[in-house]
C-alpha cells in the first residue's frame, strides 16, 4: 500500500470510486472538501485482523459473562444471608417470647402463693374477730380480749405483708420500665 496525493482531483471524479471518505472541513471564510480514496486492495481484508477482533469480542464477552455469573452468585449468597439472619431473628423471637411466658407463669404462681397465704390468715382471723364479736356479751373477759387482740394482729400484719409485697412489685416494674426507656 501506497498512498499518494492529489491536490486538484475533481469532486465527481473521486465521488465515482468505490471506497470513499468525504469531509467538509470551514477554516476561516474558506470551505474545504477533503477527499480519501483507497486504491485497490488497500481495504481488503487482513484475516489477523480479523482473529485478533473475534478474540477481543470473545474476551470481552467471557469477561461480562464471568461478571453476570460472579454478581449472580454474590446476589444469592447475600440473600441466603438475609434470610438466615431473618429466621434466626424469628428463631430469636419466638424464644424470648416462650422465656417471657414461662417467667410471666412463675411470677403469678409466686404471687399467687405469697398474697393467698397471709390472705387466708387474715380471713381466719376476721372471722375469729367476728365470732367473739358477735357473741350475746362480747369482749367480757381478758381471754377474749386478749384473742381478738391477737387475731388482730395476725390480720394487719398479713395484710401489711400483701401491701409491702404489692409495692415492691411495683418498684420493680417502675424500675424496669425505665430502664427500658
Amino acid at each position: 500500500f501506497h498512498p499518494f496525493y492529489e491536490t486538484d482531483v475533481s469532486i465527481d471524479r473521486a465521488r465515482s470510486y468505490r471506497r470513499v471518505y468525504e469531509d467538509v472541513l470551514i477554516i476561516g471564510n474558506r470551505k474545504w472538501t477533503v477527499v480519501i480514496v483507497a486504491g485497490e486492495g488497500s481495504f481488503g481484508a487482513n484475516f489477523l485482523f480479523f482473529i485478533l477482533g473475534a478474540s477481543f469480542i470473545m474476551i470481552a464477552c467471557l469477561c461480562i459473562a464471568l461478571w453476570f455469573y460472579s454478581s449472580m452468585h454474590r446476589a444469592r449468597v447475600v440473600n441466603n444471608i438475609r434470610a438466615q439472619a431473618r429466621s434466626e431473628k424469628a428463631a430469636m423471637i419466638i424464644e424470648n417470647s416462650r422465656e417471657a411466658a414461662k417467667a410471666e407463669r412463675e411470677l403469678n404462681d409466686f404471687l399467687a402463693h405469697e398474697v393467698r397465704n397471709p390472705l387466708s390468715a387474715a380471713i381466719a382471723a376476721s372471722s375469729f374477730v367476728s365470732a367473739e364479736v358477735n357473741e350475746v356479751r362480747p369482749l367480757i373477759t381478758e381471754e377474749s380480749k386478749l384473742s381478738v387482740r391477737e387475731d388482730m394482729n395476725v390480720i394487719h400484719s398479713s395484710l401489711q405483708f400483701i401491701n409491702d409485697l404489692l409495692r415492691n412489685i411495683l418498684d420493680m416494674h417502675r424500675a424496669s420500665s425505665q430502664q427500658m426507656t
